[in-house]
């Protein structure tokens, strides 16, 4: 079964779509945040926008699934609901270099935290829903997440993640800034390559390295305006 979202078709409802996506771009923080310990993303996916709007004024036009793709699934509010719940399964960090690594791993199951979306337990063999009361709105929200984070779109041949990855793999393999293994999504570079902060990269400084932990959101604009600085070097 795939979701099925009201569209707003009123004045009001794109009026307020409108002014969501607006104020989403208008209030993105200046700076690239690649440190890895802050927010997934800074804008919120449209259909995730949709989604929360209908849960919120007409919640009986969303339909509930319990499978995203090849994957049956079990959603939980929070990290903290996840690991209280399942026991004994691997788990990712919802950040792309570790969804890279789940898709990879070719893993039978796994939970995937994705922070204020909610945490996933998916498996290739079904799973047993164990819902209490009405559902919430990660209930929704994460096959939805789900259907856009693992598609081809990003990760296929020509995909977001897989074409980003190989650009910038290069543009520091040709600088020599890699210090250890890459991974769409990850980068671990020289400590020195921190200068890159002042240009708007905010990568985590550790003892050994600087690390450029990539964002959902990171966007085309963003690659090229690195690209650049790199090449211009400090």
């Amino acid at each position: 079964m795939t979701p099925r979202i009201k569209e707003p078709v009123s004045e009001a409802d794109l009026s307020w779509f409108s002014s969501e996506l607006l104020n989403q771009v208008q209030n993105r923080p200046n700076k690239y945040q690649l440190t890895g310990l802050g927010p997934l993303f800074n804008l919120l996916h449209p259909a995730l926008i949709k989604c929360r709007y209908t849960f919120e004024h007409s919640s009986e036009d969303l339909t509930f699934r319990s499978n995203s793709s090849a994957w049956h699934l079990v959603s939980y509010k929070n990290q903290q609901e996840a690991e209280a719940s399942v026991k004994g399964v691997k788990s990712y960090q919802g950040h792309p270099w570790q969804v890279y690594r789940f898709l990879e791993g070719n893993t039978l199951e796994a939970i995937i935290h994705f922070d204020q979306i909610g945490s996933v337990h998916l498996s290739k063999s079904e799973l047993v829903q164990n819902l209490f009361g009405s559902f919430q709105l990660h209930h929704h929200a994460l096959p939805i997440w789900l259907d856009y984070a693992l598609s081809t779109e990003l990760w296929g041949p020509s995909g977001k993640w897989t074409r980003f990855h190989g650009r910038l793999h290069t543009l520091f393999d040709n600088y020599g800034l890699l210090i250890e293994q890459d991974f769409p999504g990850y980068y671990p570079l020289k400590k020195e390559a921190q200068w890159l902060s002042n240009y708007g990269f905010q990568g985590n400084l550790t003892q050994t390295n600087y690390d450029l932990i990539l964002t959902w959101d990171f966007p085309l604009s963003g690659l090229v305006e690195l690209e650049k600085v790199v090449s211009r070097g400090p």
